[in-house]
């Protein structure tokens, strides 16, 4: 009998921990677990004469489940850690995250709302600010016993509502900044907790060339 319960509990470990892989192209989730890639998209795409964003990025690091989500919930380090982040404010009564930044000349700032659905996996909210009404996760999985996956994903339903940046900011900024978020977050998580006044380097990253596209 407790064979058997081990058996399923294992698997249904498994099937969990496969939420990830079953959410992005074969092709993207390849880069990232074989290539070590970080990878980025944002679209604004149009349906039915209305407009709707979304945006992913997604990477693998060298750490424990626990490690990963201990630096990635550690939201009000943001602007330290980040450069384009020039504002990160958490309030653990509220759980609302004050979020400002920009690229290319413009700033945005966002209040969304945090929830902890389980152990794996946070959802949010925008409440105020830019994009409100956005929603979105960010969900954590162990890989291959050593590694981590991390997964950030948002999206506004296609509705009537007023752009005041360019599209480009919106997708190749956008793509630009989550991806350097991601690679900077994952050299964070694979090092030792940094001090104080410490700083992981200043390179600027470069727009890719082209986009890895997925189905929503």
């Amino acid at each position: 009998m407790k064979i058997l319960l081990g058996i399923a509990m294992g698997c249904a470990i498994n099937a969990h921990g496969q939420w990830i892989q079953n959410h992005v192209k074969s092709s993207v989730f390849e880069r990232v677990t074989k290539k070590n890639e970080e990878i980025a998209y944002a679209d604004l795409y149009s349906l039915k004469q209305k407009k709707g964003y979304r945006f992913y990025t997604l990477f693998k690091a060298r750490a424990s489940l626990r490690r990963t989500r201990e630096v990635l919930t550690n939201y009000s380090k943001y602007s330290e850690w980040i450069p384009r982040v020039k504002r990160s404010i958490y309030d653990p009564k509220t759980n609302i995250l004050e979020i400002a930044g920009g690229i290319f000349g413009y700033e945005l700032h966002s209040w969304a709302q945090m929830k902890e659905v389980d152990p794996e996996t946070i959802e949010f909210k925008v409440v105020k600010g830019h994009f409100l009404g956005l929603t979105g996760r960010i969900k954590f999985e162990a890989y291959q016993g050593m590694w981590s996956l991390a997964y950030l994903e948002g999206e506004m339903k296609p509705r009537n509502w007023k752009i005041s940046v360019p599209s480009f900011v919106l997708e190749k900024g956008a793509e630009i900044v989550l991806g350097f978020s991601s690679k900077k977050m994952r050299e964070l998580i694979e090092a030792e907790v940094p001090q104080k006044g410490q700083t992981h380097g200043s390179e600027v990253p470069q727009p890719r060339k082209g986009r890895i596209r997925k189905n929503f």
